[in-house]
């Protein structure tokens, strides 16, 4: 019997049992009742199945999600909103039955929050009169000044110099006082992107792909089972000078001594990597035991051998020295004799969230209709300039009505005007996993859309200023749309060596504001972008993003909004705002709008005398407050942890913002870009559960790292 015949036969079961005579009558009759019995075979699969899979819902392992909170609530486990509900579940019994061990607590908020996490015993840390039975001769009452590592750690969470009683209710060194330290900061890995070289000393590059100051950081190094990393090298924050320089001392000098060093950063997968090609074309790739790390806040190139003291005998030994590297600044110095011509990088940095373009994956839905052309290399075969008319722009359809580019690799690539003929739909997008930087002749990219066009970027990072505006500059019957998808359009157009934005008054996107021959829809979904000024005839709809002014300005101005998690630093004017919520405004809202209902559930500054939006803050602690409205202004106001673009908690809320502001979402969580990470939830949630697994007279504080 064939496949397809037991199919047929399995899916008929209740119509084979028919006797052969109702079954040809049925066949005379157009087989009404055959359509009857396939209805009810469908239900009868469902209850077989739901009876086949009632034995493995009884473990959580094996069990369906819906089955994890009724499993949970056995074992008296419950969260309103657990990372890992099934993870804490199963961990639940493990966790009880190490309760009052320091080994349980970061276990419990890895699968809490999703986040990495340090707990520090305070009583070990405070100097206090030890007794003759049990002396501890390492809890020292002085500073060890001889001991470099011990002064670079203090004030961070491995600390490990003994200080006096703390008497505040919050302090850190008390007897009866755990420090829970947290790290919020998620690590992305970017392959071999293209480091940009300097310009003002050969030899030079920057990993940041504008220039700016760009931390290398070390990725979350898990280990199975309850078990949590304890050494600073294994947690996800950024590498230290000082940390990589003795590390990669300590590598050299073990290779002159024929010693094998193992170290948390170059093992099987080291923290970065780096190759370069050099004036003959030979692609190499730097091995650790030539690297030094090195202060290049000014640009300095190494000599090419450095001394080193052989251990077994004493005598000066000279080792090869190819590159120098900056982990705080993101900066590379080849040494003195060496020209690469181009380099790579392969390495991680911190990242608050899959937001604007990044080396974090991306899922994408290919469609059959679809034409698929790749780039590479800096566009080598000039694919890209191809956009720039109508005519060769036309000619790279084929004939069809979609077209795909997908840029593989995180290279550099410059485009000066871009076209998409009337009608059709063009996908400039970066592969999963790789961020490309796009240049424009004067940083100013031209886009011009015919009729009911499309246009989407996806995973790019732009520094140019966009201007869309319509083909030929006749009206258009059907609008055309323009969609930004995991990209970030440089506030500011590009960054100085320092981090600054180099041109704060450009506009990131604009169309003109009085010509009413463009319609235009525009769509931003998990991007970042400067500010955006839209004219007649057009359409915002933004969701999960970030609009910034780098000049404190209009920061979004347009005749029609609909913002969803979104952040805005900077002035907002639109004339019909429409479905905003759960939104973070930093700057004045100017709307022509009805305010009840079209805004809910966001921040936005107060004014007096103006309508009160519906559940937004500060105006409802405001209404609930029957006092002076200064007090409340001032305490409910929310604070960023940066508000320069490339920082590290750019546009984040810091966790001293008031509980007010935090808990403002129609969810109860953050407002803003960053609402999807849900992290005023994530802390409630640990500081609930945490109780139960602390020794008596112990309190719990819990500190935020990054």
């Amino acid at each position: 019997m064939s496949p397809a015949t037991s199919l047929r036969t399995h899916s008929e079961r209740l119509y084979a049992r028919l006797p052969a005579i109702y079954r040809l009558r049925d066949f005379q009759q157009g087989e009404p009742l055959r359509a009857l019995l396939s209805l009810l075979e469908e239900e009868l699969s469902l209850v077989e199945s739901d009876i086949a899979r009632l034995y493995d819902n009884w473990f959580v392992e094996t069990c369906d999600d819906w089955a994890v909170p009724y499993l949970g609530d056995l074992l008296g486990a419950r969260l309103r909103h657990a990372v890992n509900a099934r993870t804490f579940t199963a961990n639940t019994l493990a966790y009880r039955r190490r309760k009052g061990t320091l080994g349980t607590l970061p276990a419990l908020a890895r699968d809490v929050t999703g986040w990495a996490a340090h707990v520090v015993e305070y009583q070990s840390l405070v100097v206090t009169s030890q007794h003759l039975g049990s002396p501890r001769p390492r809890n020292l009452g002085t500073v060890n000044l001889h001991s470099v590592d011990a002064l670079d750690r203090i004030g961070t969470p491995f600390e490990q110099t003994q200080r006096s009683t703390d008497v505040r209710s919050r302090g850190r060194f008390h007897p009866e006082q755990l420090g829970l330290y947290v790290f919020r900061q998620s690590v992305q890995k970017l392959q071999r992107a293209v480091a940009l070289p300097s310009a003002d000393l050969a030899g030079c590059f920057f990993v940041g792909a504008l220039g700016q100051p760009h931390p290398l950081f070390c990725p979350t190094r898990s280990r199975p089972g309850l078990l949590q990393p304890e050494e600073p090298g294994l947690f996800p924050q950024p590498i230290s000078r000082r940390e990589l320089f003795r590390l990669l001392e300590q590598r050299r000098q073990a290779l002159l001594d024929g010693r094998v060093v193992t170290d948390p950063y170059f093992g099987s997968e080291p923290v970065f990597r780096v190759s370069f090609c050099d004036d003959k074309g030979r692609i190499t790739e730097v091995s650790p035991d030539q690297m030094v790390a090195a202060n290049l806040s000014s640009l300095w190139r190494p000599p090419a051998r450095l001394l080193y003291r052989r251990g077994r005998d004493g005598k000066q030994v000279e080792l090869p020295v190819t590159l120098a590297v900056d982990p705080e600044l993101g900066r590379l110095a080849f040494a003195e004799g060496l020209s690469p011509r181009k380099v790579w990088v392969t390495y991680h940095y911190g990242a608050t969230a899959e937001l604007g373009g990044g080396g974090y994956p991306r899922r994408r839905c290919a469609e059959a209709s679809e034409l698929r052309v790749t780039v590479q290399d800096g566009d080598s075969q000039s694919v890209l300039g191809k956009l720039a008319s109508v005519t060769t722009a036309t000619a790279l359809f084929q004939g069809g009505q979609k077209l795909v580019l997908e840029i593989t690799d995180s290279d550099f690539y410059s485009l000066g005007a871009l076209v998409v003929p009337t009608g059709c739909t063009l996908t400039l997008r970066a592969a999963s996993g790789q961020r490309p930087v796009l240049n424009a002749p004067q940083s100013v990219l031209t886009i011009s859309l015919g009729e009911g066009s499309s246009l989407v970027l996806d995973g790019l990072l732009l520094s140019v200023s966009v201007s869309v505006a319509a083909l030929g500059g006749t009206a258009m019957a059907a609008p055309a749309t323009v969609q930004i998808v995991h990209s970030t359009l440089v506030p500011g157009v590009a960054l100085d060596a320092s981090g600054l934005p180099q041109k704060p008054q450009a506009l990131a996107l604009a169309s003109p504001t009085l010509d009413g021959s463009l319609s235009l829809r525009v769509e931003l979904s998990r991007s970042i972008c400067g500010p955006i000024q839209l004219g007649t005839g057009c359409q915002l709809s933004a969701s999960d993003s970030i609009v910034d002014s780098p000049a404190s300005q209009v920061a979004l101005r347009a005749p029609a909004a609909s913002l969803a998690h979104v952040t805005v630093l900077g002035q907002t004017v639109v004339k019909r705002l429409f479905d905003t919520r759960n939104c973070l405004f930093l700057g004045a809202v100017q709307t022509t709008s009805s305010v009840e209902g079209d805004l809910s559930y966001s921040y936005l500054p107060y004014q007096a005398g103006d309508a009160v939006p519906y559940r937004c803050q500060p105006h409802l602690s405001v209404e609930e407050s029957s006092t002076d409205p200064e007090p409340v202004l001032r305490a409910v106001r929310p604070q960023l942890l940066s508000h320069r673009y490339g920082a590290l908690g750019y546009a984040q809320l810091d966790v001293r913002s008031h509980s007010a502001i935090r808990s403002v979402a129609s969810d109860q969580g953050e407002p803003g870009a960053f609402h999807h990470l849900q992290q005023a939830l994530r802390e409630s949630n640990l500081l609930d559960s945490q109780a139960e697994y602390l020794r008596s007279n112990l309190t719990l504080n819990l500190f935020v790292v990054t």
